[in-house]
């Protein structure tokens, strides 16, 4: 999951792109685990970075 964060951090790819970057195939299941491992959703997590930039 850091590299996910990183990539999302980076806001250049799509969430399903970064999804396929980190070996997961299915959009919907990197969501679930991302929030498992963070708390919050890949989406907000970006939002939340855009905004400490």
């Amino acid at each position: 999951m850091e590299r996910a964060e990183q990539l999302l951090q980076s806001g250049r790819q799509s969430i399903a792109q970064i999804a396929e970057a980190v070996g997961i195939d299915d959009y919907n299941y990197f969501s679930k685990v991302f929030r498992e491992e963070t708390g919050i959703a890949p989406s907000l997590f970006r939002r939340l970075c855009e905004k400490e930039k």
